[in-house]
């Protein structure tokens, strides 16, 4: 479908000089040959601002022709499962270039209904960069615990003194002392895990706490998102309805408003009529007032003659 070409404002200026004529729309669109409609917007421009000069537009055209919409409309038709870069694709044949997500509002525009594609699980960046920076909290908590124990120890190591007792009478039992001090070393060693194990068992509970206390808070926000998202179904709803009765007021508007053109157009042309049937009826009148003095003066002038005779033969005959 090509688009139309646009009235000048010649035109525009004639069409609304041919309406104050008395022409109706009809007359006016098969005069210069256009619709309607095109010719009832000229008038209703010009009644509203005065004026039949194109204001400025408030925004960038759309890049959807009818052409365009057209091609969308026959490729949705063929192929109803179609993606949005197909359509891409096919609008690039009438040299329309335009986003998907541009080609999936105007298809809701034009009343298809749109699905979107289930997108591939994978983790967002925002999500990996809070899962990085839990393990390098992690990684630097066990860091600064390995640190902490071995300075423990060797703290202990420097504090503890070993008392060797020598008998110079007997002889020096080696194998003994080696064994008493691998058994205390064996106590220390023992007695720091045990601690960290503690305090790090009393880390984790206290974590998986709070990682409950998320969850119940990520299941609130949840369902409080679920009640928007079928608050904003509704509202949308609504608004559609109220946009179809808003476009079938401005139908029946638009009609109420062209049949009462008409009829006073119709009832301009009857006033002429009955002007002129009554112009004319007033020139046969005063003609038939002219006729009848006309008459009276001759009755008049035989009424003279009709008297002068009588007087005349009365005098004969005396």
């Amino acid at each position: 479908m090509v688009r139309s070409k646009e009235l000048s404002e010649a035109t525009r200026k004639k069409i609304v000089d041919a309406h104050e004529s008395g022409k109706g729309y009809k007359k006016i669109s098969k005069e210069f040959e256009i619709s309607p409609s095109t010719v009832r917007s000229v008038i209703r421009k010009w009644k509203r601002f005065e004026t039949t000069a194109n204001k400025a537009r408030s925004g960038r055209p759309s890049k959807f022709s009818p052409g365009a919409d057209d091609r969308m409309i026959e490729a949705v038709s063929n192929n109803p499962k179609i993606s949005s870069r197909g359509l891409q694709e096919a609008l690039a044949t009438v040299d329309v270039k335009v986003h998907p997500s541009t080609i999936r509002k105007r298809l809701q525009k034009l009343g298809f209904r749109v699905r979107t594609g289930r997108r591939k699980d994978f983790l967002p960046k925002k999500k990996i960069e809070a899962r990085m920076a839990k393990l390098t909290e992690e990684f630097n908590f066990f860091l600064a615990l390995y640190n902490t124990e071995l300075c423990m120890l060797q703290e202990s190591l420097k504090d503890t003194s070993v008392e060797v007792e020598m008998d110079n009478l007997s002889t020096l039992n080696m194998d003994q002392i080696v064994s008493d001090v691998k058994a205390q070393c064996e106590d220390m060693a023992a007695c720091s895990p045990e601690e960290a194990e503690t305090w790090y068992k009393n880390k984790f509970d206290q974590m998986a706490a709070q990682s409950n206390n998320y969850g119940n808070k990520m299941c609130t926000v949840k369902g409080e998102m679920a009640e928007l998202k079928l608050l904003i179904t509704r509202l949308q709803d609504e608004i559609e309805a109220v946009k179809t009765q808003h476009t079938s007021v401005e139908q029946s508007i638009a009609k109420v408003e062209e049949q009462g053109d008409e009829d006073i157009l119709d009832a301009k042309n009857h006033i002429k009529d009955l002007e002129q049937a009554l112009q004319k009826v007033q020139q046969d009148m005063a003609l038939q007032l002219k006729d009848y003095q006309e008459l009276m003066n001759v009755k008049l002038v035989l009424d003279i003659e009709i008297a002068t005779y009588k007087k005349l033969l009365e005098g004969e005959k005396k």
